[in-house]
C-alpha cells in the first residue's frame, strides 16, 4: 500500500530553480440540484485538497488551482472542446504542468463526459482525471492513454459481478426490468448487462428486458407474471421503493418462497440519491416486505457494508466532511442538510487530487518529464494508493476498482451480510464468504422447473400422463381387492354358510318338484 511520500533529502538537495510548476485546472458545471457531476458539490473537496498538497511539498511542486468558469449545460453541449482549449492555452507554458480535472457527467448530457475531449487531453499529452461520473475506458489505452477514472462508482465493476453470478450458477435465463426514470448508473449498469448478455459473452442466456417508468404506474403483476413463465433470475435496476412493491407483489403471488431469484443495485449508501434499500417504511406491508426480502440479494460495494464500523479514521473523514460542506456554502451559495450522504463520491474527488500530489512528487525524484501526460498515467495504473481519508485500486485501464460484494438480508433484521466477494485487484471471479440462509430451499434453487416453465416439455407431460393412469389403475385394484377380503372375512365369521345353502337349495328343488 502506497502512502503519500514527505520530500526526501534528495528532493531538498534541488535548488529553487528545480521548482515545477502544476497547474490544476478544474472544469465541469455547476448545479444547485443533487448531483455528483456538480461542482457545487464536487469543487470544493478538489480546493481543499489541492491547499493540502500545496502546503506538503512547498518548494518542490508549486501548485496553482484554477476554477473554470462554470458554463450551463447547453452552453457547454454546444462547444465543449473549444471551451476547454480556450482554457488549456491560457494556462499552457513551456516546462509547466498541466493537469485537468472534472467530476464528469454521469447523465451524458454535457461536455464532461465527451469522448472528444478526452481524445483532446491525449492530443496534448496531458493527464485528464474524471472524479466521479466516470467514464467508460476498458481496453481504450491505446486511444486514451492520459485519461483516468478515479469514480467510486464503477458501472462495468457492478455489471461484471452480475455476469459472474449467472455463469456461476448456470443461469441460462435472466429477466431484467430497468426504470427509465431512475438514476443513470441504474441505465448504465442494465444496458451493460443487457449487451454483454446479448451479445454471448457468458455463453447462450436467454434474456429479457422491461422498461417501466416509475413516475407513471407500474404493472407489477403483469411483469412478474410473464417474468416467472421464462425465468427465475430478476434483475431490477430503479428505485428501492418499487423494488419494495415488487417484492410485495412477488409475495402475493408466491414467488418468494425461494424457487425465485431477485438481485438489486445499492450503488452507493445515499439515500438522498439513490433511495432507501430497506423493507422497513413503517406502514402495513412491512411484515410481507421483511418476508419477500429474504428472496432479494443486492450488489453493493463493500465499504457501504461496513461504513458504520467505529474506527479511527472516522473522526477524519467526518471532520472533512464538514469542511466540504462549508465549502460549498462559501464557494457556491450551495447550502445541504448533510455532508454524510456524499460523503464517498466527496472523498474520491479529494483523493484524486491527493495521490496527484504523490506521483508528482515520485516522478520528480526520479528525474522523469512531468509534462508528459502519457507517462504520469501510466504511474497510477496497476496499483493500490492510500491517504488519511481511504484508499483506492486503479487498475491497468487507469479505472478505480472497488471491493464489491453481493450481500443478504439477514432474518429478523434490516442489515445485510455479504454472501460473496469480488476483489477490486482481481476482478476475476466471486468469491464465496459463506453459506446462505436460503428461505426453503438450498442454494441455488433449481435454474429452471423440471417440466419447464409453462410445463412444456414434452417427456414430462408423457411421463405426467402415464403416472396419472397408474395411479388410478393402482387404486381400481386396491379398492377390488378390498372389496373381495371384506366379502370372504364376513362369509367366514359364519361358520354354517356352506349348510344354509344347502337346505335353501333343497327348498328350491321341493318347490320345483311340487309344481
Amino acid at each position: 500500500m502506497s502512502g503519500i511520500p514527505i520530500p526526501t533529502a534528495a528532493a531538498e538537495k534541488h535548488n529553487s530553480k528545480s521548482t515545477v510548476e502544476v497547474a490544476l485546472l478544474v472544469f465541469g458545471r455547476t448545479s444547485q440540484t443533487r448531483s455528483i457531476a456538480s461542482l457545487s458539490y464536487s469543487e470544493p473537496p478538489m480546493k481543499i485538497a489541492a491547499d493540502t498538497v500545496t502546503g506538503l511539498y512547498n518548494g518542490t511542486l508549486r501548485f496553482t488551482y484554477v476554477l473554470t468558469t462554470a458554463h450551463n449545460c447547453i452552453t457547454t453541449a454546444n462547444a465543449p472542446d473549444e471551451i476547454l482549449a480556450d482554457w488549456y492555452y491560457r494556462f499552457w507554458a513551456p516546462g509547466r504542468v498541466l493537469i485537468l480535472i472534472t467530476p464528469g457527467d454521469p447523465l451524458g448530457d454535457c461536455w464532461t463526459d465527451s469522448q472528444s475531449l478526452y481524445r483532446l487531453a491525449a492530443s496534448w499529452n496531458t493527464l485528464i482525471i474524471n472524479t466521479a461520473g466516470g467514464v467508460e475506458l476498458a481496453g481504450k489505452r491505446s486511444i486514451l492513454p492520459t485519461t483516468l477514472s478515479l469514480s467510486v462508482a464503477n458501472m462495468p465493476s457492478y455489471g461484471a459481478v452480475a455476469l459472474n453470478l449467472i455463469q456461476r450458477h448456470n443461469w441460462t435465463s435472466v429477466f431484467i426490468v430497468w426504470d427509465s426514470n431512475s438514476t443513470a448508473p441504474n441505465k448504465a449498469t442494465s444496458i451493460f448487462l443487457a449487451t454483454a448478455l446479448q451479445k454471448g459473452q457468458i455463453g447462450r442466456v436467454a434474456v429479457v428486458v422491461r422498461q417501466v417508468d416509475s413516475a407513471k404506474s407500474i404493472a407489477y403483476k403483469n411483469i412478474l407474471t410473464e417474468f416467472r413463465q421464462v425465468s427465475r433470475v430478476f434483475f431490477y435496476f430503479g428505485w428501492p421503493i418499487d423494488l419494495r412493491q415488487f417484492l410485495i407483489t412477488a409475495y402475493s403471488l408466491n414467488m418468494t418462497n425461494g424457487e425465485y431469484v431477485y438481485l438489486a443495485l445499492q450503488l452507493l449508501n445515499i439515500p438522498s440519491l439513490y433511495g432507501n434499500l430497506t423493507w422497513r417504511v413503517g406502514d402495513e406491508h412491512d411484515e410481507v416486505a421483511q418476508s419477500a426480502f429474504r428472496s432479494l440479494l443486492v450488489i453493493e460495494p463493500l465499504s457501504a457494508i461496513i461504513q458504520n464500523s467505529p474506527s479511527a479514521g472516522d473522526n477524519y473523514t467526518q471532520q472533512l466532511g464538514l469542511q466540504f460542506q462549508r465549502g460549498s456554502a462559501q464557494r457556491h451559495n450551495l447550502t445541504y442538510a448533510s455532508a454524510v450522504d456524499f460523503l464517498p463520491i466527496l472523498l474520491g474527488a479529494y483523493n484524486s487530487i491527493l495521490i496527484v500530489g504523490q506521483v508528482l512528487l515520485e516522478a520528480w525524484q526520479c528525474g522523469f518529464d512531468l509534462t508528459d501526460g502519457k507517462y504520469l498515467a501510466g504511474r497510477f495504473l496497476n496499483r493500490s494508493f492510500s491517504t488519511q481519508a481511504g484508499t483506492m485500486f486503479v487498475n491497468q485501464d487507469g479505472i478505480r476498482m472497488e471491493t464489491l460484494v453481493v450481500s443478504h438480508t439477514m432474518p429478523n433484521s434490516e442489515l445485510r451480510k455479504p454472501f460473496f466477494e469480488l476483489f477490486g485487484k482481481s476482478q476475476t471471479s466471486l468469491t464465496q464468504l459463506r453459506v446462505i440462509d436460503w428461505p426453503n430451499l438450498e442454494w441455488p434453487p433449481p435454474n429452471e422447473p423440471r417440466c419447464g416453465f409453462r410445463n412444456e416439455e414434452i417427456f414430462c407431460s408423457a411421463s405426467s400422463t402415464v403416472t396419472n393412469w397408474l395411479i388410478l389403475g393402482i387404486a381400481i385394484l386396491v379398492l377390488c381387492g378390498f372389496t373381495g377380503f371384506w366379502f370372504v372375512l364376513r362369509m367366514l365369521k359364519r361358520e354354517d354358510w356352506w349348510l344354509i345353502n344347502e337346505l335353501q337349495d333343497r327348498r328350491n328343488r321341493t318347490f320345483d318338484y311340487a309344481h
